[in-house]
């Protein structure tokens, strides 16, 4: 969250806040499908102010302080499921 336009992301990128994700925790953790083929939607926003939220904000509070302010999106959706041994 509030990436500066100007700024260069790579990977282990430290310049921006994460969110809480559905494991109760900040910050990505990895995939970790269950047993099926598991999808996993990756989505960047740009908008048009800076956004300040508790660092305990979740999809549904970041969804809704940018609602209004979207400029453009992108979505990335890949695939995994766990090898069979």
């Amino acid at each position: 969250m509030n990436i500066m336009p100007d700024n260069i992301v790579t990977e282990n990128y430290k310049g921006a806040k994460q969110g809480y994700h559905s494991g109760g925790k900040s910050g990505y953790i990895g995939i970790c499908p269950p047993k099926d083929m598991h999808h996993y939607y990756f989505k960047v926003y740009a908008v048009d102010t800076k956004i300040t939220l508790a660092p305990t904000a979740d999809k549904a509070m970041l969804e809704a302080a940018i609602a209004g302010h979207v400029l453009a999106q992108g979505e990335l959706m890949g695939t995994y499921q766990k090898q069979k041994k």
